[in-house]
């Protein structure tokens, strides 16, 4: 499947299965955003990964309500710095 018909058939998940991630897979997602390229290569991001069910039912708050974040078996928290150019 080329790139145009990934961006076009995409879609949005809100059901997820209660399966733990293996921790393999979670590491090739990681490298994934850590390899990806950026302006001047700054990578102004930073990744959290939240696997504590508590914690993931607090952070439903932050996600405007959207109960279905809570369903999730971990989260992968992406948060941008401000880069002044």
């Amino acid at each position: 499947m080329g790139l145009y018909e990934v961006m076009r058939t995409r879609r949005s998940i809100r059901s997820f299965k209660s399966d733990p991630i293996p921790d393999n897979t979670l590491r090739r997602v990681l490298e994934a955003a850590r390899i990806a390229p950026s302006g001047s290569n700054r990578q102004p991001w930073r990744f959290t990964v939240v696997k504590n069910r508590g914690l993931i039912g607090s952070i439903v708050n932050a996600c405007e309500r959207q109960g279905f974040v809570s369903e999730a078996p971990m989260l992968m928290i992406a948060c941008g710095q401000d880069m002044k150019y």
